[in-house]
């Protein structure tokens, strides 16, 4: 999925966003839930501002190479910046009938993509197992892997 978001000048009451949603895959997308991050003028996220924006429709999935425009309020005013961080897609699959079957991927890399979008440099992961915890050359690898299924392999989604 590729991301991008930026203000809309003149839609009062609140703050309003014009999104871009591409789908970089080769499955159509039903929904894609974001964090939205926002930030000051010198690039800093507002702490305490964060917010989950939601992409799609139930009725209509995102066909693979398609990018829909969209936009979303908010309830931040003084962010001169914003930047996406994919937290959750829904996309579909064929199943045994006829009809597609919705498969969720969770972005296995949010935490540490959402710190980054933060500025927070410091990040990082969470020791889920209880040995590795125990085990002082637990060191998390990313290597080559970047944690994205093969049909969600693009890069980064960040903001424009």
């Amino acid at each position: 999925m590729e991301l991008s978001a930026v203000a809309v000048q003149g839609h009062p009451p609140l703050p309003t966003y014009r999104a871009s949603v591409r789908n970089a895959s080769d499955r159509p997308v039903r929904r894609v839930i974001a964090t939205v991050v926002y930030l000051d003028a010198n690039g800093r996220a507002l702490p305490g501002e964060n917010q989950d924006v939601a992409f799609g429709s139930p009725l209509e999935a995102i066909d693979p190479g398609v990018t829909i425009e969209t936009m979303f309020l908010s309830r931040v005013d003084s962010a001169s910046e914003v930047q996406l961080v994919v937290r959750v897609v829904t996309f579909l699959e064929k199943g045994t009938g006829t009809d597609p079957v919705p498969r969720e991927w969770k972005n296995p890399r949010y935490e540490l993509e959402l710190a980054e979008a933060e500025g927070r440099r410091s990040f990082r992961p969470q020791v889920r197992s209880p040995l590795a915890a125990r085990t002082s050359a637990y060191r998390p690898s990313y290597g080559l892997m970047t944690g994205r299924p093969a049909f969600l392999a693009a890069p980064a989604c960040r903001s424009s």
